[in-house]
């Protein structure tokens, strides 16, 4: 894995090798991420480039979601040739037939012959930060966000377990608030924090990523009174462009999230049925009896019954246990 400073050097020398005034890169590995900028974000206004730099977002979203589907394609969870109704059956075009029939392949080859690249010039107004909130399990986190500080500032609404994201995804509403200056409806401690960041208005929109979860885009200006008028309405047109895609971010990640909670209650039960079985032998007692012997080993020693099993288990065959698990999907190896 190549350093940060490797990372940064590398960028400027491709930029000026291919002419280009400014970019950013950003490399995810395992638990690391690194970053590195380049350039100025316009050669008639020449700012440069930094972490909080806003870029339109374009063809590279192209990349990230084709690598997910072939994963989940080569995980044999989802069909190339399969229509794209199949995964998202809200899926609505001007040609019905056209819907019904596309293909998640036409899509990852551009042959469905549409115009998708249509899009509207906003001006060169004030930047607004953006966040996009997602409650799922009673939990709220940020899931996307246009700079640390658009993240910063939603998480200030966490925290105090109030703030306009979350009344709009728990309400499904838009939320509009002109000036901070001025807002109590969420107390002092709301508008004060968020105001410190130099922010004056904010407007949340609910998005519906259907299912348990809830979701709100969130946009925050330095001036008050931003998202009057025309601003709003390109909001919501946003927030209706993104729920699909945050619909089917959503449906991935549940589909993880079963995997991992069924791995694991198996790989207790593994554990746990195991240590029954040398309890039942050790003491010559019926399967009933050897629970009770777990449970009150559990009560006494105040740990988890999983762990008492785990040391029991451990003690007598000399090594941990693995738990022999096949993910849904997945097709067995060797």
């Amino acid at each position: 894995m190549a350093t940060e400073a490797e990372l940064q050097a590398q960028a400027s020398v491709l930029a000026n090798e291919l002419d280009v005034p400014g970019v950013a890169v950003g490399v995810v590995f395992g638990d690391d991420d690194h970053a590195a900028f380049h350039g100025v974000t316009s050669v008639e206004d020449p700012l440069p480039v930094d972490e909080n730099t806003l870029f339109q977002n374009g063809s590279t979203g192209k990349t990230y979601t084709s690598a997910a589907i072939l994963r989940l394609v080569e995980r044999g969870e989802m069909n190339l040739d399969a229509p794209v109704r199949t995964y998202v059956p809200e899926l609505k075009l001007k040609d019905e037939q056209v819907a019904r029939d596309v293909t998640l392949l036409q899509l990852l080859n551009d042959t469905c012959c549409w115009d998708g690249d249509l899009s509207e010039n906003t001006g060169e107004g004030d930047d607004a930060l953006c966040g996009i909130t997602l409650l799922r399990d009673r939990k709220a986190a940020t899931i996307g966000w246009s700079s640390d500080s658009a993240r910063e500032v939603d998480e200030i609404q966490y925290r105090l377990a109030q703030g306009p994201c979350l009344t709009a995804a728990q309400e499904e509403r838009e939320v509009y608030v002109p000036d901070l200056f001025e807002e109590d409806r969420w107390g002092p401690d709301y508008a004060t924090a968020v105001a410190s960041h130099g922010l004056r208005s904010v407007l949340s929109v609910a998005s519906d990523p259907q299912g348990e979860a809830q979701a709100a885009l969130n946009l925050y200006s330095d001036a008050p009174h931003k998202f009057d008028g025309d601003v709003a309405d390109r909001a919501r047109d946003y927030t209706r462009q993104i729920s699909q895609a945050l619909r089917m971010a959503v449906r991935f990640s549940l589909h993880t999230d079963s995997a991992t909670n069924l791995r694991a209650t198996l790989e207790s039960r593994t554990v746990i049925d195991m240590a029954i079985g040398i309890v039942m032998a050790q003491n010559r007692c019926s399967q009933e009896t050897a629970v009770q012997i777990l449970t009150d080993a559990s009560s006494h020693g105040n740990m988890k019954l999983r762990d008492i099993a785990t040391s029991l288990v451990e003690s007598v065959g000399g090594a941990a246990t693995r738990t022999h698990f096949q993910e849904p999907g997945r097709r067995a190896t060797g």
